[in-house]
């Protein structure tokens, strides 16, 4: 249920099964325009390269389900309308095959394959074991987003994006037992006249106001503690 596991699994399997030297997995974050590299052959590789949905080689992929050989792509007028710098992107990973991450019309995310060993050609077996790879792994991709997002949301507040009171009480107890020869803080903030507030400004104003006093402090703690929303206008800090 963990995407890192999922495209590590990938990544493995695809080297050991096509000769290639290197295996690239882009995936788009949450909400994210950029497709960048979130998996590879090796933790040392490069992980500046990012494509933007609105790149031509991004929407021939999202129209297509098949795998891009390169060599063949660079004929079109599709490949010739790309910027010189997302041409020089594929060619400083050696790229010469990509291949679609899609759950139905959707796009999860790309493979990008470099050349294979001894400068070998990708066959038609190559393609048909990607295709059968990605078809699967597509959708164990965005089964476990889904999963990561649903854990996300249970442990969070939904207006402020800060841990909710439930999970709060967990991560207080965890910190207690991993610093008990330590010193935590624990501090907890009610906001003054907040009901008067509501009701000369209305609810929805009420609501920024929290959204913004969230992220005052959770400004201020960052990676010192943990910030919750406890209960409606009261926040809780451990340092």
């Amino acid at each position: 249920l963990h995407v890192d596991e999922i495209l590590a699994d990938m990544v493995d399997i695809i080297q050991k099964t096509i000769s290639t030297k290197r295996v690239y997995i882009c995936i788009a974050g949450h909400g994210a325009e950029d497709f960048t590299i979130a998996r590879s052959t090796s933790p040392l590789d490069r992980r500046t390269f990012r494509l933007h949905r609105d790149n031509p080689l991004i929407q021939w992929l999202m129209t297509h389900d098949e795998c891009l050989l390169l060599s063949e792509f660079r004929r079109t007028t599709v490949y010739k309308s790309m910027w010189e710098e997302e041409k020089r992107q594929l060619e400083a990973l050696d790229i010469e095959c990509l291949s679609p991450l899609k759950d139905k019309e959707q796009l999860v995310g790309i493979v990008l394959l470099s050349v294979k060993e001894k400068n070998q050609r990708y066959t038609y077996e190559d393609i048909n074991f990607l295709s059968s790879i990605n078809s699967i792994g597509s959708i164990a991709v965005k089964n476990s987003r889904m999963y990561e997002r649903a854990y996300l949301e249970a442990r969070t507040d939904e207006l402020t994006g800060l841990l909710n009171r439930k999970h709060f009480l967990e991560v207080l107890q965890q910190e207690y037992e991993d610093n008990k020869l330590d010193a935590l803080s624990l501090i907890i903030l009610n906001l003054d006249d907040f009901k008067l507030y509501n009701q000369l400004y209305g609810n929805k104003e009420g609501d920024i106001a929290l959204q913004k006093v969230a992220k005052v402090i959770a400004g201020c703690v960052g990676e010192n503690g943990h910030v919750a929303r406890y209960s409606g206008k009261e926040f809780a800090v451990i340092l």
